[in-house]
């Protein structure tokens, strides 16, 4: 059933990917991991389908199923309810078909803030998992922002929907349907608070990044790639004109953004010069791949982008 549904998935066929999930009941499964596994991979389909209310109860059940990554867990259930209050502000979502905007603030400020007390609680080798790492980062990150603007509602602080970033580290853009889509591409780009206001840089290119990823989903594939060589390449990468050396501006805000934004730009190539853009695909990986640096998601990223060209060769 896993299985059948992690194919329903990766074809974008969601809605049936979840209706196979819910089949069985998960609670009757013997084997925690596969009961563990079965719960997380409905929580990340439903992400990709906007049905964020589900995603976080799944999420949250985690924390008492499964021995690991606690912390990410309440902090991804945490940020599926921030953007269920986001909907609820712009009227996306109302008060009856929800659990009402009230509630969402409310519980969206504890999960996120209080997902950094569930670290070290179960670490390997000593350390924090990868993705726990990330999650750290971005809450201090909410609370700098929080500190700089003076806001008195944490939720205010933070700028890009995070639940966003996250849907792109499973996969999310290639699986999410049109509707969703254009959803993701609203909340994107016209959602405001004071972080949105205040344009940081790192958080404009984290939205420009996203936003570029949608919309070659959506068929706007040309726009989508000039938005990323105008608004998110040239804050950390460029290419000497003179003599075609390439310089890396070395960037530790959000560290996965910057070899993510030149594996994508190998994949704008592609899309659109099919073969004739084979050179220059691999030209971009080869430079996605040179970005090295240890991040908390560097061997994620890597394996994504050593597999791209591993196929570009062959």
């Amino acid at each position: 059933l896993l299985n059948e549904a992690r194919m329903l998935s990766g074809k974008g066929r969601l809605k049936e990917a979840v209706a196979l999930m819910d089949s069985i009941d998960v609670n009757k499964i013997q084997m925690r991991q596969v009961k563990v596994l079965m719960i997380f991979d409905r929580a990340i389909t439903l992400v990709h389908l906007h049905e964020y209310d589900r995603a976080a109860e799944d999420l949250i059940a985690l924390v008492d199923i499964s021995d690991w990554s606690h912390a990410l867990y309440t902090y991804f259930a945490g940020c599926c309810y921030l953007e269920n209050w986001r909907m609820c502000q712009m009227g996306i979502l109302n008060d009856s078909n929800s659990k009402g905007i009230k509630w969402y603030e409310e519980n969206a400020k504890k999960l996120i803030f209080s997902a950094s007390s569930h670290l070290g609680k179960k670490t390997f080798k000593a350390k924090n998992l990868p993705l726990d790492r990330f999650m750290l980062r971005k809450v201090e990150q909410f609370s700098k922002f929080q500190k700089q603007l003076g806001c008195e509602n944490p939720l205010d602080a933070i700028a890009t929907s995070p639940v966003h970033e996250l849907a792109y580290f499973y996969n999310g853009y290639n699986r999410m349907t049109k509707d969703g889509l254009e959803l993701t591409m609203r909340m994107l780009t016209e959602y405001e608070n004071p972080a949105i206001k205040l344009k940081d840089s790192d958080q404009e290119l984290i939205k420009n990044l996203l936003t570029s990823l949608t919309m070659r989903r959506l068929g706007k594939i040309k726009e989508g790639c000039d938005l990323l060589d105008k608004n998110v390449l040239p804050k950390f990468f460029s290419v000497d004109p003179s003599n075609g050396k390439v310089k890396y501006i070395k960037k530790d805000e959000d560290p996965w953004a910057y070899p993510t934004a030149l594996y994508e730009r190998a994949l704008f190539c592609w899309k659109l010069n099919d073969m004739d853009g084979l050179p220059e695909c691999r030209e971009w990986l080869t430079r996605a791949q040179n970005y090295a640096a240890d991040y908390e998601l560097s061997t994620r990223i890597g394996m994504k982008i050593k597999a791209a060209l591993d196929r570009v060769e062959h």
